[in-house]
């Protein structure tokens, strides 16, 4: 361990594998600040929120000679930087805003400019050349030169973060959707260290937004409707109030005085009833109807007074007809997507290697760095090609399956293999199970349900599963919409097969007859919490339809769902740190509710169950909401370790963490609280049990992408092949970090995991755990592929995804606190409301199902 880090270095770079060039999305600085970067504070205190996004504009117009030639940045909050020191530390400014939409008369404030710090330089060149710690300085240097990258693009785009994106006002349909929402193109923009360097890491982004459309044609979207002319008649108090909640803070420009006069104001709510309802005082003393007004003032026939009103002022009681108010565009849509919305999003946001490049390309030349008077003034200047970075591709593994089969032993190839031939490596066994179906008798006759057993029996037995019951027990069908027919139904099939086979049944396959997030979240409920047993839904379609190659899918999920079932494993020989001492493999990660919920949040652990770490058992806990440190991991590792010693009979000698969902300012909080809760763990289980524990974050939510110098180094998708590694050129100067593409392309540009490793009591090599990590990668039970991150990481992704459907007082698919909720504390109904506001941390209902089991796959 050096003294410029805490965090391990990297102990050599890698040599394994086939060694490739690769195009970056890194740009290098080819010059940038020598000396000393100024931060100035601006206080802002007697500037209304809405203003203030103008008054650095407005600063530079109104008193540019105050700042003697300098062009600072501003981060468009409270903190101005300066390449030199400005003539003053400390200054007061009078700014003046002229008349706008939003306030007819001019207005004056008092700001105050003053000088907090300076940052050298220096401390960043030595941190480059591993010299010095990446300390306070270079974190405050780097985030100084991202505000001058962004400066520019602040003025002309609409800005997020380090991502601004374009609004095209005429374009494709596709960047629309339902619910009154749309995507806009963008830029992804951030200076970080690259080897011994700097460079902007460069990438396309998108984002959601309301559309830009008539305020009435929003309400109808918002409300699932296609046009206002479908909410003719009155709507009902929840629609209005749903509107009222959907259209709270949004913005708008009237429309009804034209161009010259038009006012812009922010949605407060809408009214209780419709426009020829709602009734006022006019200027002249008489009561008459908004809808009224408008055709006598404004000569204008309003073509929607079915419609609410508007609220845009509740002191003043200002209400305006929703059809005399656009909606303004670049108004970003921070509730989470739901599921058409984000499969619209993926297609719309999706690029395939060459065009993700081409657009990358365009950027550069829209942000035309080398002519930005900003970067100019700051010495910064930026080369014109990316980085072209060393890079390997490691050999896949050898995928083993039972030697029972004719084909035993496969060599993946692009990443992918098929079961043609193949037995599991262990099969499970099947003494009983139940079907229960949540369809219509007319769509999904008895019949039909049949042959599609029959056939997954069939597919079942011929994969190496041992099928003692072919034919289940069938419930007589069920409607779901009847409240608590679904719980009654799944106990009594429970009961009733077990009395049929003289034994528990094993799962209970449940066929649903679409997707329907509530029926699904239902069925997880009672058989995760109240049974205690795995369940396996399938949609009707699919068992009309009985096809082979979907109950062969079925049967990687069912194997794994049952005691003792194995799918595949990799050759032991390649996956040495797991065969040459007992060693459990454990994953974490928090899942955290929608933007703008305090509801808890999840942490989910789960760790490997035998010698070859392909089945993990899992334990998942609630806490406070937000909160990225695992607040009660020594517990849920200590549970973990338990289960491995029940199922393999001793303990492990090592420990291999990997941790899903850490950004890079966690890294100290997650390493300091979560090691020591694993040593903790360790030691409650034994005095003196001290495994050595290596910690690895995994990262997926970053910018960077590669691409193949030559198409002979790309696959059929124009992606690099599987097994890709980069540890040189585009990574930390020292600390022990590499990005591994595990995986093969589906869809869109391949986005490589970033692994880094926050702690290291076994030593690993470079070329150890990246190998080491690949073939695990090879491992994931649900699919005849490798995955783009390590399985147990993305285990405990998925499991705390399905942890939402454990809270107490039950989960609701609108619920605004998905994926997690806070419940009424009373434990034993299922119809709880859920206060969004809430803090309380309230505890998941405990799962029934026994831990040797992979019931949340």
């Amino acid at each position: 361990m050096s003294e410029i880090t805490k965090l391990p270095r990297r102990p050599s770079f890698g040599a394994v594998g086939q060694r490739i060039s690769v195009v970056s999305n890194y740009y290098e600085l080819t010059a940038w600040p020598k000396g000393n970067i100024h931060h100035y504070d601006l206080d802002l205190n007697e500037v209304p929120i809405r203003a203030q996004d103008r008054i650095f504009g407005l600063i530079e117009e109104q008193h540019r000679d105050k700042f003697g030639g300098v062009k600072p940045v501003y981060d468009g909050r409270a903190n101005i930087y300066s390449s030199r020191a400005l003539p003053f530390d400390e200054i007061s400014l009078e700014v003046a805003l002229p008349p706008t939409p939003v306030h007819r008369n001019e207005q004056r404030w008092l700001v105050k400019i003053k000088k907090v710090a300076e940052y050298p330089m220096s401390s960043l060149q030595k941190m480059l050349e591993a010299r010095g710690p990446f300390d306070a300085n270079c974190k405050a240097a780097l985030m100084a030169m991202d505000v001058v990258l962004r400066m520019v693009p602040s003025k002309l785009h609409f800005v997020r973060g380090r991502c601004f994106y374009l609004y095209l006002k005429e374009g494709s349909r596709d960047r629309k959707t339902r619910g009154g929402v749309e995507f806009y193109p963008g830029y992804f923009q951030s200076i970080r260290p690259a080897g011994n360097k700097l460079a902007v890491n460069v990438d396309i982004s998108a984002a959601s937004f309301f559309q830009a459309v008539n305020s009435a044609s929003m309400a109808a979207y918002l409300l699932g409707r296609e046009s206002p002319e479908n909410l003719r008649g009155r709507l009902s108090g929840n629609d209005a109030a749903s509107l009222g909640r959907k259209m709270l803070k949004l913005r708008v420009k009237t429309n009804h005085r034209g161009e010259d006069k038009a006012r812009i104001f922010m949605i407060q709510g809408v009214t209780d009833q419709p426009c020829d309802q709602c009734m006022f005082t006019d200027r002249e003393g008489k009561e008459l109807s908004v809808r009224d007004y408008f055709e006598k003032f404004y000569n204008k026939k309003l073509s929607y007074p079915f419609l609410p009103c508007l609220i845009v002022n509740r002191t003043r009681k200002i209400y305006l007809p929703m059809e005399a108010c656009d909606i303004l565009p670049g108004q970003i849509y921070k509730k989470k997507l739901d599921p058409f919305q984000t499969s619209t999003m993926i297609k719309f946001a999706s690029q395939r290697p060459e065009a993700r490049q081409q657009r990358i390309r365009e950027g550069i030349q829209r942000l035309n760095y080398n002519q930005n008077e900003y970067l100019r003034d700051f010495g910064i200047s930026v080369a014109e090609r990316p980085i072209v970075a060393k890079a390997r591709v490691l050999p896949p593994p050898r995928v083993q399956y039972s030697p029972q089969s004719d084909e035993r032993e496969v060599k993946p190839r692009g990443g992918s293999w098929n079961m043609m031939r193949k037995k599991v490596n262990k099969g499970a066994v099947i003494d009983s199970w139940a079907v229960v179906s949540f369809c219509n008798p007319k769509d999904l006759p008895r019949p039909a349900v049949g042959r599609f057993c029959s056939e997954l029996a069939n597919i079942c037995s011929n994969h190496g599963m041992v099928v003692n019951a072919r034919d289940p027990y069938m419930a007589t069908p069920v409607n779901p919409q009847v409240s608590g027919q679904i719980e009654s139904a799944l106990r009594d099939a429970y009961y009733r097969a077990g009395q049929q086979f003289k034994t528990a049944p094993g799962f209970i396959l449940c066929i649903l007859p679409e997707h329907n997030a509530k029926i699904y979240g239902e069925v997880k409920r009672v058989t995760d919490t109240m049974i205690g047993i795995s369940s396996q839904c399938v949609l009707s379609r699919h068992v009309r339809d009985a096809k082979a190659q979907y109950c062969a899918n079925l049967v990687l999920k069912l194997n794994m769902k049952l005691p003792q079932g194995i799918n595949h494993v990799v050759a032991m020989q390649q996956v040495p740190f797991i065969a040459d001492r007992p060693t459990i493999v454990i994953g974490g990660d928090v899942a955290h509710a929608q933007p703008g919920s305090r509801a808890p949040s999840i942490a989910a652990v789960v760790g490997s169950l035998d010698k070859n770490a392909v089945r993990y058992g899992g334990v998942v806990k609630s806490q406070e909401s937000r909160v990225e440190v695992i607040q009660d991991l020594t517990a849920m590792v200590m549970q973990t370790l338990r289960n491995f010693l029940k199922a393999t009979g001793y303990k492990p000698e090592r420990i291999l963490f990997y941790r899903d969902g850490v950004s890079d300012g966690q890294f100290a909080e997650v390493k300091n609280t979560e090691v020591e809760a694993i040593k903790k763990a360790c030691r409650s289980l034994q005095a003196d049990f001290n495994p050595p524990v290596t910690f690895v974050v995994v990262k997926k939510g970053h910018h960077t992408r590669f691409f193949p110098m030559t198409r002979d180094d790309a696959d059929r998708s124009g992606n690099l092949f599987p097994g890709l590694v980069v540890d040189q050129d585009v990574i930390h100067p020292f600390e022990f970090d590499f990005f591994l593409q595990g995986h093969s392309g589906l869809q869109g540009t391949c986005r490589p995991a970033h692994y880094y490793v926050l702690h290291d009591e076994n030593n690993f090599s470079a070329d150890s755990l990246q190998s080491l990590t690949c073939n695990l990668s090879y491992t994931f039970c649900r699919c005849t592929r490798s995955v783009s991150i390590v399985p147990a990481a993305y285990y405990a992704h998925i499991l705390g995804g399905r942890a939402k459907y454990h809270v107490r007082g039950g989960w609701s698919e609108s619920s605004d606190t998905d994926p997690s909720r806070s419940g009424k504390k009373s434990g034993g109904s299922q119809s709880g409301v859920t206060d969004p506001t809430s803090t309380s941390v309230q505890p998941l209902v405990d799962v029934k199902c026994p831990p040797n089991i992979m019931y949340y796959v």
